[in-house]
């Protein structure tokens, strides 16, 4: 594109002078006017430039860049083109030329699958925004080979790692901004896969439990997702053991209604990303734990059922359930058809933290031990929402409504705020924060039946106009929500396990 031309030097005083400089040189297509002749002293005028066609491009201080060697008349820039300028640089708002803009923050949705072999290699997905041809990826501070598929999926050959152990991953587009989702990528030992759906035989998953060391992590091979594995009597773990799965919605442990689908010893067990699902059983239907230290990780504990408690999960002796962005719903079962936790001589505690329990024939969560719910939803349960029998319950930034009776139970509540409570006893501990129905007027947290918002897990979404939302901690550090997407949106946290994107 032709610039105004250079103005022409002044020759030399005396003698034969110097030529005056040249004008600038013919205008480019798109181009400014050419420049004018230089004045001479001494020596003869330069020649003016001719001018071009097309708009004026001027630039007052700095370099223009155009990807394209023309401009569409006075027409908008065609796809492509692209301007880069410094800080003074300046165009012609006339010309309709418009930067590229850079690209915007990257986000991690699913990644899939969520392991890989310690040795490296592993083929995985990540669908998200924000990525672009020149994305970076990172899974334990090690760089991931990247495919660039879409702005909204990359693929990746991922690097080697440490055995049995959770990695973070990190993705950077050109901008340089990043998103990083911790322990999102767990190495295992290359024999830990369990290579097919069968219930027993080589390569299955039991045969993969019973060939493994304390302290193993055991995964599937990303072509089982999808596939339910119909087992025919309960998955027993006595050993230290992470079972990673491929999604609740993609590793599916089926009981046959016969039996519960795992019972778990006194051990430090980690559970991730897998649905158990119609299991039976006198006391835990689902998930039988004695004295387990047991971290359940985006899970489904769905339609089991017990002839005694705790239909989803029963917990006893001296462990702890940490139930993390998981869901328990449409369980049966006496005390705690949702989740049972028993006290015995040592008590054992309880977490829950951006989870729902949701839709149980029963009480949702019954227990005897020092609970904790956090940024929680407890909604539709028949029973009671929570009952803390024998050692309090301590909640904060959760919903407990549309219960048969959203909180009871005679060692009461310690409310740390920011709670929505549709029916909450008089004389509670509710603050100032806390929202609160009566029985006379119970409070609607306006909800969404249950289904896949986003992630991998079922949840309740919040509806227009839902007291829920920006009614959480105004100082909160939460930076996700139960399907991992991010906390807060539209300035304040929203109270359950949901944030409503805004």
């Amino acid at each position: 594109v032709g610039g105004s031309g250079a103005v022409g030097g002044s020759g030399a005083v005396g003698g034969s002078g110097a030529v005056g400089g040249s004008g600038g040189t013919t205008g480019g297509t798109g181009g400014g006017t050419g420049g004018t002749a230089g004045a001479s002293t001494g020596g003869s005028a330069g020649t003016a430039g001719t001018g071009g066609t097309g708009p004026v491009l001027f630039c007052g201080d700095g370099v223009v860049d155009l990807t394209k060697e023309e401009c569409d008349g006075n027409a908008e820039g065609r796809a492509g083109n692209t301007v880069t300028c410094d800080t003074n640089c300046k165009l012609k708002s006339w010309c309709n030329i418009t930067p590229t803009p850079a690209a915007g923050a990257p986000g991690i949705g699913c990644i899939f699958p969520p392991a890989g072999r310690a040795s490296g290699g592993t083929y995985a997905t990540i669908s998200g925004v924000g990525f672009d041809s020149s994305t970076t990826v990172t899974i334990g501070g090690a760089a991931a080979t990247m495919i660039f598929r879409s702005p909204t999926e990359i693929t990746f050959f991922a690097p080697t790692g440490t055995v049995n152990s959770w990695a973070d991953v990190v993705v950077q587009n050109s901008s340089g901004l990043t998103a990083t989702r911790t322990s999102a990528f767990a190495f295992h030992k290359d024999a830990n896969v369990a290579m097919n759906a069968n219930d027993t035989g080589a390569d299955s998953l039991r045969a993969k439990i019973t060939a493994a060391a304390s302290g193993d992590f055991v995964t599937f091979d990303r072509f089982v997702a999808g596939q339910t594995i119909q087992l025919g009597s309960q998955i027993a773990i006595a050993k230290n053991l992470t079972l990673v799965g491929m999604g609740a919605g993609r590793t599916v442990l089926d009981g046959g209604g016969t039996h519960p689908v795992m019972s778990l010893g006194t051990n430090t067990i980690e559970l991730f990303g897998l649905t158990v699902t119609n299991g039976s059983g006198s006391n835990g239907g689902g998930v039988r734990a004695g004295g387990t230290r047991l971290t359940m990780t985006e899970c489904a504990v769905v339609g089991n059922t017990s002839s005694g408690e705790g239909g989803g999960i029963y917990l006893d002796s001296a462990g702890y359930l940490h139930l993390v962005r998981s869901t328990v719903s449409g369980n049966t079962g006496n005390a705690g058809a949702g989740i049972r936790l028993v006290a015995n001589t040592v008590p054992p505690t309880g977490l829950l933290s951006n989870s729902t329990v949701s839709g149980n024939t029963g009480d949702g969560i019954f227990s005897d031990i020092p609970l904790t719910v956090e940024n929680s939803t407890i909604v539709s349960n028949t029973g009671a929402g929570i009952v803390a029998r024998l050692s309090p319950c301590t909640i904060s930034g959760s919903i407990v409504a549309k219960n048969g009776n959203d909180v009871t139970g005679g060692s009461g509540f310690v409310s740390l705020g920011y709670n929505l409570i549709g029916v909450a006893p008089v004389g509670g501990p509710w603050g100032v924060s806390d929202k609160t129905g009566t029985n006379g007027a119970p409070l609607d947290p306006l909800l969404s039946g249950l289904a896949l918002n986003f992630g991998l897990t079922q949840t309740h979404r919040l509806l227009t106009g839902s007291p829920a939302i920006d009614g959480g901690d105004p100082i909160s550090t939460l930076t996700e929500d139960q399907a991992r997407m991010p906390r807060p949106s539209g300035g304040v946290v929203d109270i359950g396990s949901v944030e409503l994107q805004q």
